[in-house]
């Protein structure tokens, strides 16, 4: 039986993140964990309502464990993710390279990902 016990929430994917993420997931599933990707706009960006956001924060809440995954810095989703969150990001800038090669670098690999949303998943158990 799959329950809030056995879950794992990705969130804050927009572009690039998405696609290693849904690979991680997949990962996740075959393990027996029920996972659900919600992609959900910048805290800081102007163009959606913040009161979307909250919605979201309050849906994953319910989450076993919750993992952001941004090629870009942390420090906003700190707060979304809570005590038992990892974050996959992008801590700097100014490096030039295929995207591929750097996603690989840097950790945004489905492998990587799933890694920390194991992480996530036992320090909220």
């Amino acid at each position: 039986m799959q329950t809030a016990r056995n879950s794992i929430s990705f969130s804050w994917l927009l572009g690039s993140e998405v696609a290693p993420t849904l690979q991680a997931r997949t990962i996740l599933a075959e393990e027996g964990l029920r996972v659900r990707v919600i992609s959900v706009p910048p805290a800081w960006s102007g163009s959606r309502p913040r009161t979307r956001i909250t919605a979201n924060r309050s849906s994953l809440a319910r989450s076993g464990a919750r993992v952001a995954v941004e090629a870009g810095i942390a420090m906003p989703w700190y707060r979304w993710v809570g005590d038992c969150g990892q974050i996959v990001s992008l801590e700097h800038f100014g490096e030039s390279a295929e995207g591929s090669r750097l996603f690989e670098k840097y950790g945004f690999t489905p492998e990587n990902i799933a890694a920390k949303a194991r992480e996530s998943f036992a320090a909220a158990h």
